[in-house]
């Protein structure tokens, strides 16, 4: 087992995994929800949703962040949207 930096456990490696295609850039219509590609548009609400854990679990399970500050969060999404 392998944990973050917060002691929080992330899994056991995978043999064989590949890493899978990357999604389209179009809205994803579910039965629950719908997903939208992300967007600078929104960093503010995303980051005032993340602020409210005072440890930052919403960042386990990513290869990036938590960000120090809403600035940094929008360069981020800047950066990712050109991939």
């Amino acid at each position: 087992m392998f944990f973050d930096d917060c002691g929080l456990p992330v899994g056991k490696p995978v043999p064989g995994w590949t890493r899978p295609q990357k999604p389209s850039k179009e809205k994803i219509s579910g039965t629950s929800c719908d997903l939208y590609p992300l967007t600078v548009d929104h960093a503010e609400d995303l980051w005032n949703a993340y602020a409210v854990e005072a440890i930052p679990k919403n960042w386990v399970y990513v290869p990036f962040g938590p960000f120090d500050t809403l600035e940094d969060y929008r360069e981020w999404i800047k950066y990712v949207e050109c991939f």
